[in-house]
């Protein structure tokens, strides 16, 4: 789920840009490669290739059984298209997959993104597919690890990138304004029923969110600070227990991720229908990179659940050195420091860590 290239808040009001996963942003990888340019058209390819050792209990998170610490690796390709069809209209389309070594049969097979549509210059860009929502938008000011953190909003609890979506972004001035409407869905994911104590798998019937964003890069003052706001709700079909679910999310950020320093708050509430409490959710990361490519990344997330009395938190920690402008290697930990008085999953308050080379291109 994490970008493949410097994730900076400057993407919101990028020049030129793309639009992939429903961030307005430049092409994914510094490294993209353009395999076709003539007659109006552009293809780019892009990738990433990672693998590393993870602890017993970081294993187990991805396999879903228990294993000893072992080797674990995934490659994401993808493809990026336009085609000019007027002077401010051009057709575009992106693809991506993620192919993992612990999903077994047909299932480490993953579509990231699956989408096409228009991209009309000043007038923003429509897109129709497999993407992110526009609650995107905010989430993403804390999802800077390279494997896990962004864990205390509800944002993928059904998948973060979901299908069947159709997506309007804009950027004027200093302000970008998403929009997003979910089509039917099915097995769209798991809520965590915390009046049964039990988890459901949910199917979608149709859902829509919305952000705001601004940044402030023409304030020579105030530069390098961005703000946005976002809310969703879905209605989930028939028969279970919790009928909906809606959230509001807000963040603030400073500086610019992999270049100097970074850091980023988010708050999140949520509000399932059919269960008589809310979900609170807090993050906060805060890093520094140096020149010669050595970064250093901590956070902290939390969510809990205010009738219940119950709540989860964690500590994210990650050193990273760029060896070339392709090659990173890394360490990361997450370390679960809260506790909840019912456990649905036994298995996310334990103490991950990996050691990892990861190659874009």
């Amino acid at each position: 789920m994490k970008i493949f290239m410097k994730k900076t808040l400057m993407y919101l009001v990028a020049i030129n840009a793309w639009i992939v996963g429903g961030l307005l942003l430049s092409l994914p990888s510094a490294h993209a490669l353009e395999i076709y340019n003539g007659n109006g058209q552009t293809l780019n390819i892009f990738g990433q290739v990672q693998a590393g050792f993870m602890n017993k209990a970081a294993r187990s998170i991805y396999e879903e059984t228990e294993h000893k610490g072992g080797i674990e690796g995934d490659v994401r390709l993808g493809f990026i298209g336009r085609s000019a069809i007027s002077t401010n209209i051009s057709g575009i389309a992106h693809v991506e997959w993620d192919l993992n070594s612990w999903e077994k049969d047909d299932k480490n097979l993953v579509t990231r993104y699956a989408y096409t549509g228009f991209d009309f210059g000043p007038m923003g860009v429509l897109t129709i597919g497999q993407q992110d929502t526009a609650t995107y938008q905010t989430i993403g000011f804390t999802d800077v690890f390279e494997r896990w953190g962004s864990e205390s909003s509800a944002y993928w609890a059904l998948g973060g990138r979901q299908e069947g979506q159709v997506a309007y972004i804009n950027a004027i001035g200093g302000y970008t304004l998403a929009t997003s409407y979910q089509t039917s869905f099915d097995d769209a994911g798991e809520i965590e029923n915390h009046d049964l104590e039990t988890t459901e798998k949910v199917d979608v019937d149709y859902g829509f969110a919305g952000s705001l964003s601004y940044n402030w890069e023409r304030n020579t003052v105030l530069k390098g600070l961005a703000f946005s706001v976002s809310v969703d709700y879905y209605k989930f079909k028939d028969p279970i227990d919790i009928r909906g679910r809606r959230s509001f999310n807000v963040a603030l950020s400073y500086g610019y991720l992999n270049d100097g320093f970074y850091t980023a708050l988010l708050y999140s509430r949520i509000k399932h229908a059919g269960e008589e409490h809310h979900l609170t959710g807090a993050e906060v990361v805060a890093g520094y990179t140096f020149e010669n490519g050595l970064g250093f990344m901590t956070g902290y997330n939390y969510k809990g659940y205010e009738l219940h009395k119950t709540d989860t938190s964690y500590i994210n920690a990650q050193v990273s050195y760029d060896v070339s402008p392709a090659m990173r290697v890394y360490a990361e930990g997450r370390f679960g420091v809260g506790q909840r008085e019912f456990d649905l999953a036994d298995k996310t308050l334990r103490n991950l860590w990996t050691l990892s080379a990861q190659y874009k291109f």
